[in-house]
């Protein structure tokens, strides 16, 4: 069985390293995969190389999906037909799993005139549009990443073409004196409090309510902020003002993108979690594995991972006095933040690479 993934190869994010975990387990099985790049991104290039997996640079102009409208998906669909159903056909595909929506868009058409099963790994939720309902024609099998995610799926798609599978993680070791010397360089102290947020800094993640809290803290001297991620610079200088006006400008970092995100995870004393209707919220997941604390807005999948008071809290979408309370108790109240620490990593082994391998590969040899 050989495995095609395409990649847009604009990007590194959560879906590139799930990917890349169900590859190596797919090694384990002895099923060749085979990944494509449309772009070359360096950082997911390198990362491809680190892993010794082998990719194939295929250029194309614009995917489906980059622009919105139905017409020129269209155009798009059928401008990368012929190259994407040569390409299947001379590397002798037999199945192709899809991880982007530009992605899924593209790529389904010619698995279906050449007779690959494709396999629609949706990853956002849908909206209502009746345009969806031919996801049912063109894959073989629609996963979704959370129940979340699965509910927004097409009515039109048969239970047995659909499934909800978790993304999956394992455990990375704490590189103590890398991390040492991140704290040294930001000049962190070991009495300090560190509240982090790791992930894509744009508009619609409301990381500017994260920032409205902290003055609102009884023991703000001691918060320091961490915000990791690129994006949107108009956002990332609005952010930098607004922190200059809340007078935060001295006690908070902003890092850009960095390639060993699990650092900051294992330096930050909590980790918040502020966007709306997050398909699967794989920072709230990757935060357990260090054990650290999440506070994440009660919104999207969030609360299907976090139970309230157990593993993690949630808060009321927005509502940044109720985060600031929310920051304020885990400050405050040890018991409660061991409690979670100790919960939030058993909650973490059960997002196993095994469960979802071998969930991916029943469905594969259906």
């Amino acid at each position: 069985m050989r495995v095609l993934f395409p990649f847009v190869g604009d990007s590194l994010g959560g879906s590139h390293k799930s990917t890349l975990l169900l590859i190596e387990f797919l090694e384990t099985k002895n099923i060749e995969s085979i990944v494509v790049l449309h772009q070359r991104y360096e950082p997911l290039a390198r990362l491809l190389e680190e892993k010794k997996i082998t990719f194939f640079l295929l250029p194309t102009s614009k995917l489906a999906g980059s622009d919105p409208s139905i017409t020129n998906i269209v155009f798009n669909v059928m401008r990368n037909l012929i190259p994407f159903s040569i390409f299947l056909l001379k590397h002798r595909v037999n199945i192709v799993h899809g991880n982007d929506l530009r992605i899924n868009l593209s790529w389904s058409l010619p698995s279906l005139i050449t007779f690959r099963k494709f396999v629609w790994h949706q990853r956002t939720v849908l909206s209502k549009s009746m345009f969806w309902a031919f996801i049912r024609f063109l894959s073989f099998h629609c996963i979704a990443i959370s129940r979340y995610v699965f509910e927004s799926l097409p009515k039109n798609i048969p239970e047995t073409a659909k499934s909800m599978i978790y993304n999956p993680f394992v455990s990375i070791k704490k590189e103590s004196q890398r991390i040492n010397e991140i704290k040294k360089g930001l000049q962190i102290k070991d009495t300090d409090f560190i509240v982090s947020y790791l992930g894509r800094v744009v508009k619609e993640k409301k990381i500017d309510t994260l920032l409205r809290s902290i003055p609102l803290l009884q023991e703000n001297p001691r918060v320091k902020i961490l915000i990791v991620g690129k994006g949107e610079e108009s956002y990332l200088k609005y952010l930098k003002e607004l922190s200059t006006d809340l007078d935060l400008i001295n006690r908070i970092h902003f890092l850009g993108f960095v390639e060993k995100v699990e650092d900051y995870l294992w330096l930050s004393d909590l980790v918040v979690c502020p966007g709306p209707k997050e398909g699967f919220g794989r920072v709230v997941v990757e935060s357990m594995m260090t054990s650290t604390p999440v506070i994440a807005s009660r919104s999207g999948a969030h609360i299907e991972i976090i139970q309230e008071r157990e593993n993690g809290l949630t808060y009321k979408l927005d509502d940044q006095e109720e985060l600031k309370d929310k920051i304020q108790e885990l400050i405050g109240n040890q018991k409660l933040y061991q409690k979670i620490e100790i919960n939030s990593k058993k909650t973490f082994q059960s997002f196993s690479l095994k469960k979802h391998g071998d969930s991916i590969l029943e469905i594969y040899n259906s």
